[in-house]
């Protein structure tokens, strides 16, 4: 396949002037782009070009999987938010962010739209701290998005086959001593203490994947350090961000070890959010899923796809992710937000255990009829939604109203009026539907 270049170069057959290169080999940052003059030229010479073109498309579909799983962590990220932010402020290289005190058996509370980021500064601040959060949530979507399979035993080979056809390929989780870095992003809490994304004190986590000519870093946290490729090979990383690895891990590992991290295990609060951050994963992992079924596309042909066939679809796929977030928070909504002061952990996660594997058996269409028919009847989730419902998404919003109708109105009242959606902050309007 080629697609039409304004930059005239010479056709890698016939070696006249050439305006056409092959979109599948050139985004590949190891591979000089090839030009053809002609359809028939561009045939006639596959039986030489088809060898590096299948590793040119192979690392083209490896950063389209990457930029896909940032995104998705970020939204990930957003919906799931947990810090109460009250302000920030952008000056040269540093990003403060004030942190509010929130009681303790709040398990999420709404990021801010009104900070006045811009979206790569909002993504440093979503990122901040983030890293270990990455790599053992975003595991099997990014295994998922990488092999084409959702539970595949060995990734490695997984990646080998479908993505570098011929190649050995490793992936490792690196931890790593942060130095130096583009900008810094610091969160201060309550306490007045600053905490710095960049400090010494904190190890930051990412992917290292390596082929046999190079080795990549896979970093979905790095936007804390003003830095916002998803992936990169390691030499240009290191250029910007000064880094010393202090250990190396097989891929997988921090998923296995993350609730078993004492911060986390004497927490109650941190333990639940975990839990439910794992269960809205499993939903994201499934609604990928349930995406390449009914569209009848294999992750590996969305990721081989032209541009603007790619583009279409990914954001496609993007939306479906993010809807099952939505969905899974909703789902766990009376869980989430119902947790008393010192009410017995294991009770708890029993509870939650019981909703998680309800829905994992279920598929996305039931799992969105039944936690909506479940939840939204239930007073406090009507208020969860109403206070987030200005920021949802067409569809999540087409959703609600939906289940609106079929529930029929609240019987119970808001606890606080709305006045979103309005330009007067007088009037008492709201958009809720």
């Amino acid at each position: 396949m080629a697609e039409a270049m304004s930059t005239s170069q010479s056709c890698a057959l016939c070696s006249q002037p050439a305006t056409r290169a092959c979109t599948a080999c050139k985004a590949d940052l190891d591979l000089l782009t090839t030009y053809y003059c002609s359809v028939n030229c561009q045939r006639t010479h596959w039986v030489e070009h088809k060898a590096d073109c299948a590793v040119g498309a192979g690392r083209t579909a490896l950063y389209r999987a990457a930029s896909m799983a940032r995104s998705i962590f970020l939204n990930f990220l957003k919906q799931a938010w947990g810090d109460k932010v009250l302000s920030a402020q952008k000056t040269d290289d540093v990003l403060s962010v004030t942190i509010g005190e929130l009681s303790p058996d709040v398990i999420y509370c709404r990021f801010p739209s009104d900070l006045g980021l811009s979206k790569l500064d909002e993504a440093a601040v979503l990122s901040h701290c983030a890293c270990s959060s990455s790599l053992a949530y975003m595991w099997d979507i990014v295994n998922l998005l990488l092999s084409g399979r959702a539970s595949a035993q060995d990734l490695q080979a997984s990646i080998g086959a479908d993505l570098f056809p011929g190649e050995n390929v490793d992936v490792k989780e690196v931890s790593a001593r942060v130095f130096k870095c583009p900008s810094h992003t610091y969160f201060i809490w309550p306490s007045g203490c600053p905490l710095k994304s960049s400090s010494m004190r904190y190890v930051h986590q990412f992917w290292r994947v390596c082929d046999n000519k190079r080795a990549y870093f896979l970093d979905l946290a790095s936007s804390q350090f003003g830095y916002h490729e998803a992936l990169t090979p390691a030499d240009d990383y290191t250029k910007d961000i000064t880094i010393v690895i202090s250990s190396v891990k097989s891929g997988g590992y921090e998923k296995t070890v993350f609730t078993q991290h004492p911060k986390i295990q004497n927490d109650v609060t941190r333990l639940v959010h975990a839990e439910l951050s794992f269960a809205h994963s499993a939903a994201i992992v499934k609604a990928i899923s349930d995406w390449q079924t009914s569209k009848n596309i294999k992750i590996r042909r969305l990721l081989r796809m032209s541009q603007r066939d790619f583009e279409q679809n990914s954001t496609e796929l993007l939306d479906r992710s993010s809807d099952a977030v939505f969905i899974s928070i909703v789902h766990f909504s009376k869980i989430a937000s119902r947790i008393p002061a010192g009410t017995d952990v294991d009770f708890i996660l029993n509870e939650l255990l019981k909703e998680v594997r309800a829905t994992k058996s279920l598929s996305q269409e039931q799992q969105r009829h039944n936690s909506m028919m479940s939840f939204m009847s239930q007073p406090e989730a009507l208020d969860y939604l109403e206070e987030h419902y200005e920021e949802m998404e067409p569809e999540q919003k087409n959703i609600v109203k939906t289940y609106l109708q079929i529930v029929g109105p609240r019987t119970t009242p808001a606890t606080t009026p709305t006045t979103r959606g309005c330009p007067s902050s007088d009037c008492g309007h709201s958009t809720w539907p």
